[in-house]
């Protein structure tokens, strides 16, 4: 009886007190339990106890009954998806990622939680618990790309201010968090997701009109950490932490839409082999600044134009550390897409393979300046000797200068009339001083300077 009070006392001070439904899982104590179902006589749906199987009828009847839903401690296994859909002004939270687990049941295939408008909705969240997909026993196949950890989508309805926070997502046979649709104002705080995906299916996916990634760590998945896809007014990754995934760690294609995406990617850190670090496709007005990337990444930040209507412009990649990489900064156009006006200052290059790779069409607009580890700017004396008419100078730059990227003046007068000065046979390590005639006994001395930091407009 003691045991019993002292449940009924706990549940209702720590719990009903507190939020408007409470649910408790198949593993909570013997007396927790009977507490709870003499307390669910007297307060119907606001007090539920799972049995271990099918627990989403459980929590749906929470749902249901009011908009703070709190989950005790243990496993919830769900056969289909917990519904927040056509709900507002709901949370649902759990005890904390490491007491509350959510587990998809073997070959379930569903979302482990949705919330899907038809209408306006306003303010949903989802914080404090675990997932668990349950993957390793879900036959994969088609079937696996309707199972997520995590499911929001507008759809003929907008969801405003959707907030995932303190959410640990793992082994969901698709993505762990999927954003997709009439979805606005969307925050994803300190969420892990992870090993989600074989061959497809990203950390956390976005296909949603304006959002926040921030302290997150999104790593193994079989595709991306952090992907964002179609149509954006504006995003914020910041502070992200992305390792060995299978693609890469943040890809931002902002496509289909006239008005500025303004993205910034700020703060993150990118790891892993053979895969991309940040790429940006589409996207406009935008900054990458202040990320580290490496650890054996094929790229560690690209800047991508792919057809008319996603081409990147007003791009600022800056700040960044780069070490290690196949290469560090690409920047790339393909199809029918230009890109204008990226510039990429103040980074640091660091043991990549090539530091930059640049591949943009005709007309496409890009500056490349002041970063440390890729020359962009050098200087020297060379000297055309007695009997000679050209010196060969090696210029140290890490972009192939043009014809009018370099300089070269006589630093003194030779025995002989040398005449005129001329640049010839530039390549990307060298270029060579000519003048018409020997300049006699005294050799003749040359200042030049080759320099690629000016806006280069592609011919």
């Amino acid at each position: 009886m003691i045991k019993l009070l002292h449940s009924l006392r706990s549940i209702v001070t720590n719990a009903l007190l507190g939020c408007d439904a409470y649910v408790l899982s198949s593993e909570a104590p013997v007396a927790y339990k009977a507490a709870a179902y003499l307390l669910k006589g007297l307060l119907g749906a606001r007090v539920q106890v799972c049995d271990g199987t099918a627990d989403e009828v459980e929590i749906n009847a929470a749902i249901a009954s009011g908009y703070h839903i709190l989950l005790g401690s243990g496993t919830f296994t769900v056969a289909a998806t917990a519904s927040l859909s056509n709900k507002e002004n709901v949370w649902l939270q759990g005890s904390g990622p490491g007491v509350t687990t959510i587990k998809v049941a073997a070959d379930a295939q569903v979302n482990a939680i949705e919330c899907i408008a038809t209408a306006a909705k306003y303010r949903v969240t989802i914080s404090d618990l675990y997932i668990d997909g349950n993957k390793g026993n879900i036959t994969q196949g088609a079937s696996q790309y309707v199972q997520n950890g995590i499911f929001l989508r507008g759809n003929g309805g907008v969801i405003y201010s959707a907030v995932i926070r303190n959410v640990y997502s793992y082994y969901n046979c698709w993505h762990g968090i999927l954003v997709v649709g009439s979805v606005q104002r969307a925050v994803i705080q300190n969420v892990h997701a992870v090993s989600n995906g074989d061959t497809d299916g990203s950390g956390i996916r976005l296909e949603a009109q304006s959002w926040i990634v921030t302290g997150c760590v999104a790593a193994q998945n079989g595709d991306w950490g952090i992907y964002q896809e179609g149509t954006c007014y504006g995003g914020i990754v910041s502070n992200n932490y992305c390792d060995a995934n299978t693609d890469g760690g943040i890809y931002l294609a902002c496509t289909g839409t006239s008005l500025p995406t303004r993205v910034v990617v700020i703060g993150n850190r990118v790891y892993g082999t053979s895969a991309d670090g940040i790429l940006l496709l589409g996207a406009t007005n935008s900054v990458v600044v202040g990320n580290v990337l490496g650890g054996g990444l094929t790229r560690g930040i690209g800047v991508y134009s792919a057809a008319s209507d996603a081409s990147s412009s007003g791009i600022l990649v800056t700040g960044n550390v780069i070490s290690g990489c196949t290469t560090g900064v690409r920047l790339y156009d393909t199809g029918t897409g230009v890109s204008a006006d990226v510039l990429a200052q103040g980074n640091l290059f660091s043991g990549n393979t090539a530091n930059l790779s640049v591949s943009l069409a005709v007309g496409a607009t890009y500056r490349v300046s002041n970063n440390l580890g890729l020359v962009t700017e050098s200087s020297g004396l060379a000297t055309i000797l007695s009997g000679a008419t050209s010196v060969v100078v090696t210029h140290g730059l890490g972009i192939t200068p043009s014809l009018q990227d370099i300089q070269v003046m006589a630093a003194e007068n030779s025995t002989n009339d040398a005449g005129p000065l001329y640049v010839s046979t530039i390549t990307s390590t060298q270029f060579t001083i000519n003048c018409r005639a020997d300049p006699g006994a005294s050799n003749l001395d040359v200042v030049w300077q080759a320099s690629k930091n000016r806006l280069i407009t592609v011919a």
